[in-house]
């Protein structure tokens, strides 16, 4: 009875490795899936420049206060994003301290 009972679980055993192993294989193929995204550079009809969609989402235009160049808006936004956490594009400014300040950067 004891043999029958561990051929039987041997068998058991021996089915459920291939399910175990091709879920582990289904597994790392959904890792690599979503390392190898890409990420596109989008350039807009407005001139702005290029915005990457890796930086978030795409500022609005600029606004009239804005003294640069209107060609290189998405360019002055990341510049001042990676400076100033607080940096709010719709009004071009960061908080320092407790006051708004423009970027001029």
């Amino acid at each position: 009875m004891q043999k029958l009972l561990a051929g039987a679980l041997g068998a058991a055993l021996a089915m459920l490795a291939p399910a175990a192993a091709n879920a582990q294989h289904h597994q790392q193929e959904r890792t690599v899936r979503t390392v190898t995204r890409t990420t596109t550079t989008t350039r807009s009809n407005n001139n702005y420049g290029n915005w990457n969609n890796r930086w978030g989402n795409r500022p609005a235009a600029p606004p009239k206060a804005y003294r640069g160049r209107q060609n290189d808006w998405y360019r002055h936004v990341r510049a001042c994003q990676q400076r100033f956490r607080s940096y709010n594009p719709r009004n071009d400014t960061y908080v320092s301290g407790r006051q708004s300040r423009r970027c001029t950067l």
